[in-house]
């Protein structure tokens, strides 16, 4: 009877340590999915933002990649390729905001005008 139970002693020591292990991994991926989460919200919001500004689709490609190129100097070429992808990105869809501004308010119209109403 003590042999069962000195046997199954380690296994179930090993059953609690690799709960903890399994928990602490757990937390921490929870923990980092959470930050992932935050800083992916943060970016879309500045992307958002940045978007509907008019200034930033008058910005110039060649100011643009001077500046990426001092502060990426130090960066690797698939980083420089993904910021510089991302701000073309930005800058083409600032770019198609008045045009998405006008269809909507042409929408916008429209219905109102099949709803009756009178539009000045």
């Amino acid at each position: 009877m003590s042999d069962q139970i000195q046997g199954t002693a380690p296994a179930q020591d090993a059953g609690v340590v690799l709960n903890a292990i399994a928990s602490a991994v757990s937390s921490s991926l929870t923990a980092l999915n959470q930050r992932n989460e935050s800083a992916n919200i943060a970016l879309m919001s500045f992307t958002i933002m940045l978007t509907a500004m008019p200034e930033i689709a008058a910005l110039r490609p060649e100011r643009l990649a001077a500046v990426m190129g001092v502060i990426l100097q130090n960066g690797d070429d698939k980083m420089k390729k993904d910021v510089a992808d991302y701000i073309t990105a930005i800058v083409n869809m600032a770019q198609e905001v008045p045009k998405a501004l006008a269809a909507a308010e042409a929408s916008y119209i429209a219905d109102q005008k099949a709803k009756g109403a009178v539009i000045n």
